[in-house]
């Protein structure tokens, strides 16, 4: 940076300070974690919606007085949207979660490790 720094001119042919370039310097990664901030904010958003669907799908059928009435639960009747849809959206939240979770961690293939990925870390050997 300091070689680049005394090569600067602005297009008056005077240099930037120190103090600015700094300055500068810390607003640009700011920026970059702000916006990093952002897309992991939006993907997570995303991921609990589809958690509400599948919560709701999970949720018993049966009224309060079928279920003290001990009407039996048929298990057929979950999840409530079918199962090729629940498994959709389950794969849905799987990836979802791996996405965030690489973002956060720096990585961006699923060959850097995790739940769909399975790669032992460097540690755990």
């Amino acid at each position: 940076m300091l070689l680049s720094f005394a090569a600067m001119r602005y297009q008056d042919g005077t240099a930037p300070s120190l103090e600015a370039e700094i300055r500068r310097e810390i607003d640009r990664y700011n920026a970059g974690l702000r916006h990093c901030a952002a897309v992991t904010s939006g993907v997570l958003e995303q991921a609990f919606e589809v958690w509400e669907e599948l919560w709701a799908d999970c949720q018993d059928p049966r009224s309060p007085e079928e279920i003290i009435d001990g009407k039996p639960l048929d298990r057929g009747d979950l999840p409530q949207s079918g199962w090729p849809s629940f498994l959709e959206r389950l794969h849905l939240l799987g990836t979802y979660l791996d996405y965030t979770r690489r973002l956060l961690a720096g990585t961006s293939s699923p060959e850097a490790g995790g739940a769909q990925g399975e790669t032992q870390r460097e540690d755990d050997r």
